[in-house]
């Protein structure tokens, strides 16, 4: 058991280690890995900062794309080209819709009605 432990471990370092291997390319790799679960684990961590750590999801994204576009053998494939630009444009879109100015304007809160209990004073 601590053998292979150590094992992986030696592997890890030896991925970043290596000259050949993008630095930054396990770095989003690492990135997806620690975003992925947060879904999970929102109502314990709040949901104000499941929002902060999940915007860093469009810059994993952003990096796979790269890796996708310039890594393997697949990257220079016209159906590959096809499916990672298609979807990293419909992603830039909706990008584009949920944070720039082709965003809605959502309504403010109503204000609580006198005399009727909120969350906080429940």
């Amino acid at each position: 058991m601590i053998r292979s432990q150590l094992a992986i471990r030696a592997e890890i370092r030896d991925a970043y280690a290596a000259a050949d291997v993008p630095r930054l390319r396990l770095i989003a790799g690492n990135f997806a890995l620690i975003l992925g679960p947060t879904y999970y684990l929102r109502r314990r961590i709040g949901t104000k900062r499941w929002r902060q750590i999940h915007r860093l999801t469009v810059v994993v994204f952003v990096l796979a794309v790269a890796h996708s576009l310039g890594s393997g053998t697949d990257g220079a494939g016209l159906w590959m080209r096809t499916m990672v630009i298609g979807s990293a444009v419909l992603v830039a879109g909706l990008v584009a819709v949920r944070y720039g100015r082709l965003a809605p304007e959502r309504p403010k809160a109503a204000a609580p009605a006198p005399g009727r209990p909120t969350a906080a004073k429940a």
